[in-house]
Order: C-alpha cells, then sequence, then structure tokens
C-alpha cells in the first residue's frame, strides 16, 4: 500500500467489462410545453420580496416537495454509490464524482436504446460506472497529477484525461455555464441551452457544485434525471432524480443547491451579496459543462 500522501501507483491497463444489460426504467411523464410549475424565486429576487436565504430555502423545499407528491419529479435509489465497493486490485471510487458524471453522460449520449422510447440508461449502466469504470481510471488520473490516494480531482483534469482516452469526445462539447446558483440567469442559462437542442435529441451535463459532480441528462423524451453518485437519505445508496421537464428541472436544482448550505453559510451569504471579483471563492458558485449528442 501507498504511504500516507503518496501519489497513487499506476493500475494496470484499463479494461472495462462489457456494457452490461438490462431493461429501460420507467417512463416519465413530460412537462407540457410552456409550464410555468415549479419556477422559483432566484438570487435576482428573493432579497426583493424580503426573504432571507434561510426562508428561501425553505420555500424551495416546499416547491420541489410539492413536484415530488404530484410525480412530477420522482427518486429512484441505485444498488450503489461512490466508495461502496472495491475492484480487484483494490481500487474504489471514493471521491471520484468528477470521474463518474462525464462517463455517466458519455454513457448517455452514446447508448441506443433499443426499445426506441427514449427513457434513458437503465440503472445497471450507472452502477457499471461507478463499480467498474471509474476506479482504475480514477488512480491513472490521480498517478498522472501526483495526488494523493483519495484526492478529489480537478474536473478539468479529468476531463482532458478523458479526451486522451477516447472516453470523451470533443464533437459533443456545447459550451460551459457557469456563476451564482441563486441567479436564475445563470441557472437559466444552462437550463436553456438544455431546451434549445431539439427533441428527440439528447444532453448531458457535468454540474459541479460545492466540490462535488453530478450529471443531469437531458433524454431524448425531453425529461430530464439527475445522476447524484452519493448516497442520499434514506436509501443510503446514489440515485437518479427524474424531472418531467425544465421547470421540474430547475425546482430540483434550486433545492439541491440551496440544501447544500450549512446555516453559518446562509448567514454570510446574506451578509454578502454576490461579487463577480471574489468568486471563485464564494459558495454559491457553479459550473456545468454540457455535452450533446445531435441525436
Amino acid at each position: 500500500a501507498a504511504a500516507p500522501g503518496a501519489p497513487s501507483a499506476p493500475p494496470a491497463a484499463w479494461d472495462p467489462l462489457p456494457p452490461p444489460t438490462g431493461a429501460p426504467p420507467p417512463a416519465v411523464p413530460v412537462a407540457g410545453e410552456g409550464s410555468s410549475s415549479g419556477r422559483t424565486h432566484g438570487a435576482s429576487s428573493y432579497q426583493a420580496f424580503g426573504l432571507s436565504l434561510r426562508a428561501l430555502r425553505d420555500e424551495l423545499k416546499r416547491a420541489w416537495d410539492s413536484h415530488l407528491a404530484s410525480g412530477r419529479a420522482t427518486v429512484d435509489p441505485l444498488q450503489t454509490y461512490q466508495g461502496r465497493t472495491r475492484t480487484r486490485g483494490g481500487l474504489d471510487s471514493t471521491n471520484g464524482c468528477t470521474v463518474i458524471a462525464p462517463l455517466v453522460g458519455y454513457r448517455h449520449l452514446t447508448w441506443h436504446d433499443p426499445h426506441g422510447q427514449g427513457r434513458g440508461l437503465p440503472s445497471s449502466h450507472i452502477e457499471h460506472v461507478i463499480d467498474h469504470d471509474c476506479p482504475p481510471l480514477l488512480a491513472e488520473i490521480r498517478h498522472k497529477y501526483s495526488l494523493p490516494p483519495g484526492a478529489f480531482a480537478v474536473p478539468a483534469d479529468v476531463h482532458d484525461h478523458l479526451f486522451d482516452r477516447k472516453l470523451l469526445e470533443e464533437r459533443f462539447f456545447g459550451g460551459v455555464h457557469g456563476g451564482n446558483c441563486l441567479d436564475e440567469e445563470h441557472m437559466g442559462a444552462m437550463v436553456e441551452t438544455l431546451e434549445g437542442f431539439p427533441r428527440g435529441h439528447k444532453a448531458a451535463v457535468c454540474f459541479f457544485f460545492r466540490e462535488h459532480v453530478c450529471a443531469v441528462l437531458k433524454l431524448a423524451c425531453g425529461a430530464y434525471e439527475v445522476v447524484d453518485s452519493l448516497p442520499h437519505a434514506p436509501y443510503g445508496m446514489g440515485v437518479r432524480i427524474r424531472c418531467s421537464g425544465a421547470e421540474v428541472l430547475r425546482a430540483c436544482l434550486a433545492w439541491y443547491c440551496t440544501s447544500k448550505f450549512s446555516q453559518s453559510q446562509l448567514d454570510f451569504l446574506d451578509a454578502n451579496p454576490w461579487d463577480e471579483a471574489t468568486a471563485e471563492l464564494d459558495p454559491r458558485i457553479f459550473q456545468g459543462h454540457v455535452w450533446h449528442s445531435g441525436s
């Protein structure tokens, strides 16, 4: 075993198992065109309504719960989470979200539904990425950038490595969005980019927030999924969160982001407006790398 703080040893050549098969997930009802359901106050408006960020967080949670209760959103547990299992070589996917999210997105873009119903990846594909595909690649990346075992790898470095390994393709790249997660214009620009792709086309976003990356997937049917490799209560497993349309996705991301702030951070953010000059150090900052298959 490597000494604490020592760079990871280079693994044997990566030889992923064949992609698993499995039935596609159940169909998700798709919201009607022009639906305004789920639109919520962002940073550009909530203070104008006299709301504290704590009150905004509670409002966003109620809005999200309403979507879940109505069936416009569902949460389905996976059968694993990052770091749960080890490979035969003793590798695991702990802190591997920066590898898991783009690999899930790439599988989503390149997988063809044999049923032709646009329902998205079977869960077995996502679980395969977490338990089998990620660990050796993560070890390669840590060795390449002299990172200690268990270290978080920067998304840009991961993407470069995946390009080199032909596990991402530049032709799929659709741009980068970022800014204040509470600002409707900043977050809305990313969602509007996804909505701008024609119906029947698939897209993916590696959504980086608070040192964690989720995969946001646009399905061919127009619905969305957020795939998170961290365990979620009460399941104790990673999850795929299904949203019937863009406004439900907005509500999901708003709830997700505000749920990550501690009480002290809520107080700090109320007292300190967003400033582009210090954005890189601001807890509200997010970044989304967009990928688009074309069909």
